[in-house]
């Protein structure tokens, strides 16, 4: 089946907000009845990490804007290389004992590389998600995604480090 061009344009911006050189992998579930292409750039945005996002999940509308246009999103986010462990790809890992909660934002890595695009006659977002402790959760719940991420910023917490520790608050 033919890429189509929206596709390819959902491809490009991440590409071009990642860096890099991108690779593109078909994932199907384990019944094959259904599959997700993700976008892979490795070594980004620094060295030993891999930038993902996912490519066609924008094709199920979340909702429509006041005009009534279409809204679709896809997910970004990483890992480290090592392990092969890909943090929107393998959700059977172990690091979701420890960090078994997803926790979604704008794609701040990226800076303004991912912003809502309109791509033919639809408009498309793009989510941060990286996974979180039962901790983080409540600190989030009970304090809000400023005060969380303001906390992550201060004590450098590497998202891209699935086996990481939870932040101390």
């Amino acid at each position: 089946m033919p890429v189509s061009e929206e596709k390819k344009i959902i491809a490009k911006t991440m590409a071009t907000a990642f860096g890099g050189t991108p690779v593109v992998h078909h994932y199907w579930n384990d019944n094959h009845s259904m599959f997700v292409d993700i976008l892979e750039c490795f070594n980004r945005p620094y060295e030993g990490a891999v930038s993902c996002g996912t490519i066609g999940l924008s094709d199920f509308c979340v909702f429509k804007d006041s005009d009534g246009i279409d809204v679709g999103v896809e997910i970004v986010g990483g890992s480290l290389q090592k392990a092969g462990e890909y943090g929107i790809v393998n959700a059977n890992s172990d690091f979701c004992l420890k960090l078994p909660h997803l926790y979604f934002s704008t794609p701040f890595v990226w800076n303004d590389g991912l912003n809502i695009k309109k791509i033919q006659n639809k408009k498309i977002g793009w989510l941060l998600a990286f996974p979180i402790s039962e901790e983080e959760l409540n600190f989030v719940v009970g304090n809000g995604d400023r005060k969380f991420e303001a906390l992550m910023t201060k004590q450098k917490i590497d998202i891209y480090d699935l086996s990481r520790e939870p932040l101390n608050k």
